[in-house]
């Protein structure tokens, strides 16, 4: 189910109702890529709860942000 995406991280940081950062450097799913743990998240919305997310990816909290921002401006 949707739960078990979110306890195969060990560090997951809640910022608002609809925003967290989560640190998959060391993900217990063992997916090398960021990028496709984000994939897999995003799947897991969309088949359970039939919503569309966004995901930001990068090697820090505040490129994440910018990353997903530009991503949002482009949509």
């Amino acid at each position: 189910g949707l739960g078990d995406v979110y306890k195969r991280q060990d560090i997951i940081e809640p910022l608002s109702l609809d925003e967290a950062f989560l640190d998959v450097t060391e993900n217990k799913k063992g997916i090398s890529l960021a990028v496709d743990i984000a994939k897999e998240i995003k799947q897991k919305i969309r088949e359970h709860l039939n919503l569309v997310v966004s995901a930001g990816v990068s090697y820090n909290k505040f490129l994440a942000k910018i990353n997903l921002s530009i991503c949002q401006l482009l949509l």
